[in-house]
């Protein structure tokens, strides 16, 4: 895209299936700049880490030209924002109320 417009790649969504990527999960990526990609994996949680600690980085070095901090990924060719995975902590259910009854 010329060093100028990276971020119009997220546009085609063919580029972001699985296959094109050799990552275990799906890619994710992010477009912080408009001259800037960034792709992880959705199974990589330190390499997300990663990921929003440069885009911080990037802000910080670059503040002109800025699109979004937030991560995408592509599901039936729509970009989607990528949400991380619940904690796996066990739910705790709730008590239920005891109700006076008026008299």
């Amino acid at each position: 895209a010329g060093g100028t417009y990276e971020a119009s790649l997220i546009l085609y969504s063919w580029i972001w299936d699985k296959e094109n990527f050799d990552l275990p999960g799906h890619p994710v990526f992010a477009v912080p700049t408009r001259d800037v990609v960034l792709v992880t994996s959705s199974e990589n949680p330190k390499g997300i880490a990663k990921m929003r600690a440069a885009i911080e980085k990037i802000y910080a070095d670059k503040p002109n030209y800025r699109l979004t901090g937030d991560l995408f990924r592509v599901v039936g060719g729509k970009i989607l924002p990528f949400e991380k995975q619940p904690d796996k902590t066990p739910e705790v259910k709730a008590q239920p109320s005891s109700s006076r009854k008026d008299q």
